[in-house]
């Protein structure tokens, strides 16, 4: 299965250096040589150069000299890297932003991010998209986060708390990244580059998607985004505090950016708020899961407890405890959604899109889900692909999610009975 989440071997000291070679990307590793000597914030993190990720995937390590001088280093001061996998059309490109937990909220929680090896190279996260007919064949990069501040942060000095010595750049990062990309013949040359990502990183895809834009060789004149099962923040009490402390302004949207007052721009954290202000094209996925409703509630416990026992009542196993109040709370969030959306006059431009279905899998974007959720017959693997298709030439196109029975079976659409078998 495409969704799963392969492990991988890390090495705290390795001899090999996996770098991008001047020929597009045709070769990822390179020859061994010895790794030079490194500053004491410096630490290396490496895949295991002969355990092959799944699906001709290869881990990229940023340039060791490179990431000392510039500072982009991971919240523990290692190397960052990028996952990557070649494709047969050179000028086509999605470049994929990892999910999970993408911030870290305040100095308390960074500590224990940084215990729980968050920069770890281990993981990587496959989504069913890479394998679909419209792109398959596409060059793929997936962006690592590492840096525990959604690629956002820019803080000049280390922070130290509970003695621990974090490093919030991940700003620097990708720009490290975009610029090692750009010294290819193939990315140099790109004409078509599509931005996704799932959960935290469909998030960081809608709030980061101008930025990344703006990061892309001049060739590039197609590009859109597509953040799946993202469109929630934390606690708008909570990302005022984080945003300053990561020193996020420099990344967000510039419509944001100038649209709100100095004091109001970490509300460009929000998807919504980040989306209503953005210039990049986006199809935006977006389903009934708990994860989405309590983001959706973060800043009302009692809606989100009340709003995840009505899913587990309803949706997640439609039981005779699926009471009216229940379908209420529920039917509340969609029309809630749909309403937030269409209050933005961004959704009925050109090139806008989404998907927005009372299905309920979180992480359908790694899983069969992607291909058998529908709506009115249409899945969302086909949905995304002709949005992207007619990229510039159609118009905005939603798909809307049916209304929840009122009897019976809460759930209004037959496709989001499929299950793949994962428990995510």
């Amino acid at each position: 299965m495409v969704g799963r989440i392969h492990a991988v071997a890390v090495l705290a000291c390795a001899a090999t250096i996996s770098q991008v070679q001047a020929d597009g990307l045709s070769l990822i590793q390179k020859d061994v040589r010895q790794v030079a000597a490194k500053t004491p914030a410096m630490r290396t993190r490496r895949a295991d150069p002969d355990v092959m990720l799944d699906k001709n995937w290869t881990y990229v390590s940023l340039d060791e000299k490179e990431v000392v001088e510039r500072g982009s280093l991971c919240i523990d001061g290692s190397t960052p890297g990028y996952f990557y996998r070649p494709g047969s059309i050179d000028d086509k490109w999605i470049i994929a932003i990892e999910g999970g937990k993408m911030f870290c909220e305040d100095e308390d929680v960074c500590v224990q991010m940084l215990g729980n090896d968050y920069a770890g190279v281990d993981t990587m996260v496959y989504m069913q998209m890479f394998e679909t007919e419209e792109f398959s064949e596409y060059n793929m990069v997936e962006l690592h986060h590492c840096d525990g501040g959604m690629f956002m942060s820019d803080r000049a000095e280390p922070l130290v708390h509970g003695g621990k010595t974090m490093y919030f750049r991940g700003k620097r990062i990708i720009d490290h990244i975009f610029d090692t990309l750009k010294g290819t013949k193939t990315f140099s040359s790109a004409t078509e580059v599509l931005i996704t990502g799932g959960s935290g990183g469909g998030q960081a895809t809608a709030v980061l998607a101008d930025y990344l834009a703006g990061l892309m060789p001049t060739s590039v004149h197609k590009i859109g985004a597509v953040p799946m099962s993202g469109w929630y923040t934390a606690n708008p009490n909570d990302i005022e505090y984080t945003f300053g402390m990561h020193d996020m302004s420099s990344t967000i949207s510039p419509g944001c950016k100038s649209a709100l007052g100095e004091s109001d721009q970490h509300k460009c954290l929000d998807p919504r708020v980040s989306y209503e202000h953005s210039s990049t094209p986006m199809f935006v996925v977006q389903l009934l899961d708990t994860q989405s409703l309590a983001g959706a509630y973060a800043d009302d416990t009692t809606l989100e407890q009340s709003s995840k026992l009505a899913w587990q009542n309803c949706i997640e196993t439609s039981t005779a405890s699926c009471s009216d109040s229940d379908r209420s709370v529920l039917q509340g969030y969609l029309d809630g959604l749909v309403a937030d959306i269409q209050s933005i006059t961004k959704h009925g431009q050109q090139g806008e899109g989404g998907f927005l279905s009372t299905c309920s899998k979180h992480v359908f974007y790694k899983e069969e889900e992607y291909e058998h959720y529908a709506s009115d017959g249409t899945t969302i693997e086909d949905a995304v692909a002709t949005w992207w298709r007619n990229l510039g030439t159609g118009g905005a196109k939603w798909f809307l999610p049916c209304t929840l029975n009122t009897k019976g079976d809460a759930q209004c659409e037959s496709s989001c009975a499929y299950d793949s078998g994962s428990t995510e």
